[in-house]
């Protein structure tokens, strides 16, 4: 982590980014004015509107300690993690490929991330709904001896706001998982651009694990991403899930095109029988085909660093994530938020932050 003994910890900076100003720049569009804007979404509210790069995701004084004598702030802290990332961010994001990556560079990615993840609003607000469930749950098993200690604090919201703020930098075990996650690079284009949201590092994992999780960031199967611009996402991958495409890419490897080929070569009554067969469509049958190219693709992007230009489909799940796993905003550098709005009307939920569950 950081070592700089000759770092100003305090600050007279107010307005204070929850998420990098010169990440949210890269999802932004210009305007006649002075200030790049953002077209946000307000899921609470059910509300679009547009705001300066500059206001989203600030709060004020979010990063001083409370009640600190000595007017401590992580903002310079966090200034500088953003100064090491941000060069290698804008160089991935212009050549579309990681494979030239040093093991210093990758760390500095890889602590970025990490002390993104940390810093959000979300983060503190999940503290404080532990802190809320378990002060419940222990008084339900304790109605009538002294208030137990849950190791969230005892005097409340300030308390419980510099647990949050000391363990931002606390990040050692998670940047060294990161490292040894598969990384690959999604591209989308400018037209179907990616969202960012107030909680930009997502978590997934198509494995079933019950009612134990399925999201924590050194099980089998988790996926992490976070998007670096309207067109570029970075995936920290199980190797496990990794080691899955690229066998099932040499299973596959040159079939796709010979496979079209033959079909291509049929008469139209051949063709109907090998769709009725299939059940398929012919559009469908050669989305199917289409689809073990992607496979090899991506293979490929693992291999040697390059992008892998994703399908719709992985374009919605992407964003779905921002969606599901935000605060409260998702930005976006056009105004269509109809995944979002399909989200919220599905599940009422997702108008609301991550929800913390104790068994």
């Amino acid at each position: 982590m950081l070592r700089n003994k000759t770092l100003k910890m305090t600050t007279d900076v107010k307005k204070q980014h929850t998420v990098p100003r010169f990440l949210l720049d890269k999802f932004s569009f210009e305007t006649s004015g002075k200030r790049n804007r953002l077209f946000t979404f307000d899921k609470l509210n059910e509300k679009v509107f547009e705001q300066t790069v500059f206001n989203a995701t600030t709060m004020n004084s979010f990063y001083n300690f409370v009640d600190d004598p000595a007017s401590i702030s992580l903002e310079p802290v966090l200034g500088v993690y953003e100064d090491q990332a941000a060069p290698l961010i804008k160089k991935i994001v212009e050549e579309k490929i990681i494979s030239w990556l040093s093991e210093e560079d990758k760390y500095k990615i890889a602590e970025f991330i990490a002390v993104q993840q940390s810093r959000t609003h979300t983060r503190l607000q999940l503290i404080e709904r532990m802190a809320s469930v378990l002060d419940i749950r222990l008084t339900q098993m304790h109605p009538s001896s002294e208030k137990v200690e849950t190791g969230f604090g005892t005097e409340g919201l300030n308390d419980r706001k510099n647990i949050f703020l000391n363990g931002i930098v606390s990040q050692e075990e998670v940047i060294s998982i990161f490292l040894e996650k598969s990384w690959i690079l999604f591209e989308t284009t400018k037209e179907n651009p990616f969202f960012i949201s107030d909680n930009p590092v997502t978590l997934y994992n198509s494995i079933n694990m019950g009612v134990y999780g399925n999201l924590g960031i050194a099980l089998e199967g988790i996926e992490i991403y976070i998007p670096l611009s309207s067109t570029i996402t970075l995936g920290l991958i199980c190797p496990s899930v990794a080691k899955l495409k690229t066998q099932e890419s040499v299973k596959i490897l040159n079939k796709p095109n010979v496979i079209v080929d033959l079909f291509n070569a049929l008469d139209a009554s051949q063709k109907k029988l090998v769709l009725d067969d299939a059940g398929q469509t012919e559009t469908e049958f050669l989305q199917a085909v289409k689809n073990l190219n992607s496979c090899i693709e991506m293979a490929e992007s693992f291999e040697d660093g390059s992008s892998y230009l994703i399908q719709d489909e992985k374009l919605k799940h992407l964003n779905s994530l921002q969606v599901a796993q935000s605060e409260r905003y998702v930005f976006s550098t056009i105004d269509d938020f109809e995944v979002v709005q399909k989200m919220i009307a599905m599940n009422e939920q997702y108008k609301y932050g991550p929800s913390v569950k104790i068994g």
